[in-house]
């Protein structure tokens, strides 16, 4: 079975005004979440910025080597075609079409030598440091890159809400898309993110059924996954909608981009869409 290859995680925040911060006061709030924090650049004057968290190790070449994270402030690059879709497609978010093309300046946050960490571990970091540097700076959006998913800030930073703020949150988004191309009422939802972790997106085609409950659907499907593992084979099934419903489970690449391997569930009918999968 082909595999996604592991990337780099990237979180930027983003502001209408510049993204300044102490790179001492954010190792001290780092530290508070982290454990033991390296802060690599000491003597140096301007970023990137660089901490090696010392109590996060992965193993590399057979020798144990602490997770990293590299921070970096800059102007924000012109809006292009990924942002447009992840705007579009941001949907506990909606004023995201309106916030993010006046941000100017952004704040990137990039793990490094992460890539052997559990899908939990690298999230939990990533959300800890995400949380440091939201101490030390005000941002007027939060861009998951890998995901393609712009959140509320204000959402994430409120204690009252982030307590039941799930650990793929942000770093997975769930799409949903219309096939023009094919029947009446034909869509496609997806997930995206999962692939940052080496595991397969999950995706749905169907025709008739309610997107909020396929995206209800879908979310249990990639959180078990986000805990367990690639571990539902090819023919494979998962329960549907219905008490006695099994729906085959397929690796496939993705019916929409960016490409990669998701593992699409089929409903049964009348739910089915596209050509019959052999």
């Amino acid at each position: 079975m082909a595999e996604n290859p592991i990337r780099l995680c990237t979180v930027s925040l983003l502001s209408r005004q510049p993204l300044t911060f102490d790179p001492f006061a954010l190792h001290d709030e780092l530290q508070k979440r982290c454990g033991q924090v390296k802060f690599l650049d000491q003597d140096k004057d301007t970023p990137p910025y660089g901490y090696v968290y010392l109590d996060v190790f992965t193993e590399y070449e057979g020798q144990a080597i602490p997770v990293g994270t590299f921070i970096h402030p800059a102007e924000m690059p012109a809006l292009n075609e990924t942002h447009t879709r992840a705007m579009q497609q941001s949907w506990d978010w909606e004023q995201a079409r309106t916030i993010v093309p006046q941000c100017r300046y952004r704040l990137s946050i990039i793990d490094f030598m992460a890539s052997n960490l559990s899908p939990q571990a690298r999230a939990t970091l990533m959300h800890r440091v995400v949380l440091s540097v939201l101490e030390l700076v005000s941002c007027d959006a939060i861009y998951w890159e890998n995901s393609e998913h712009f959140t509320d800030p204000a959402v994430y930073q409120d204690p009252a809400q982030s307590a039941t703020l799930d650990l793929v949150y942000g770093m997975v988004n769930f799409r949903l898309f219309k096939i023009s191309s094919g029947g009446p009422g034909e869509m496609v939802m997806d997930s995206l993110g999962l692939h940052l972790l080496g595991l397969p997106d999950v995706q749905c085609h169907f025709v008739g059924l309610n997107p909020d409950t396929v995206a209800s659907f879908l979310f249990n499907i990639a959180s078990y996954l986000f805990e367990k593992g690639d571990i539902i084979h090819d023919g494979e099934t998962v329960p549907g909608f219905d008490p006695e419903s099994r729906w085959p489970c397929r690796h496939e690449i993705a019916l929409v981009g960016p490409e990669r391997m998701v593992l699409d569930i089929e409903p049964g009918e009348p739910y089915r869409a596209g050509e019959s999968r052999q």
